[in-house]
């Protein structure tokens, strides 16, 4: 995969990667992140990383799962009431507000670090482990490791600005922002638009 990715020249206004360790359902293609659900005629992606206990189907609910997961459980649940809420697609910020107020709900049943988007923006939300740095021009070189350094200004123009949000900080000499329990961040063209910051107690990382 990433030989065949290096080869093609992706270009997006919003790209969610997720690696992660299988902890509720089987492997399988059903079960892998991120999900995609149709919401107010935009297609809505979402990536979790943690565990939600006692998300299960919920039967009345507009959109379904079709895997096993906690994870695509909660989208579900999310979508649906949002959908319930707002039939119309409502303002950018009334959908932060929703959603702040739909998850910190399923957040009280475990570890919730997930990314949404429509294509046009992003919520961060963390328990545990979330991170985010934003890059604007000039744009120089990131230690990747102590061998390996990444020139960011060949693959960048001088307008653009890029935010990377990850559980882990992907490097060692740039300023990254660690969000705290029950924090939310909504990005929009590379900015940061709306922030909730957290105020729970740490919580126990999660793999």
């Amino acid at each position: 995969m990433a030989e065949a990715i290096s080869q093609y020249q992706i270009k997006s206004l919003n790209v969610i990667a997720h690696i992660r360790k299988a902890t509720r359902g089987d492997v399988n293609l059903e079960n892998t992140h991120p999900f995609i659900r149709e919401l107010w005629g935009e297609n809505w992606v979402f990536a979790h990383n943690g565990t939600v206990e006692g998300v299960g189907v919920c039967e009345e609910c507009h959109y379904q799962p079709i895997g096993t997961t906690d994870s695509e459980a909660a989208f579900c649940r999310i979508v649906s009431e949002l959908k319930e809420m707002y039939p119309a697609k409502p303002s950018e910020k009334e959908i932060f507000d929703a959603v702040v107020q739909i998850t910190s709900r399923i957040a009280e049943h475990g570890v919730f670090n997930f990314v949404l988007s429509n294509g046009h923006w992003m919520i961060a939300r963390c328990t545990t482990n979330l991170h985010y740095v934003c890059r604007k021009a000039p744009f120089g070189k990131a230690l990747r490791d102590d061998d390996v350094s990444i020139d960011f200004s060949q693959y960048t123009k001088i307008t653009d600005k890029v935010t990377i949000i990850a559980t882990q900080p992907l490097t060692k000499n740039e300023n990254w922002t660690k969000m705290k329990n029950g924090g939310y961040v909504f990005f929009k063209d590379g900015d940061v638009v709306y922030e909730i910051e957290g105020t729970l107690p740490e919580a126990q990382p999660h793999v």
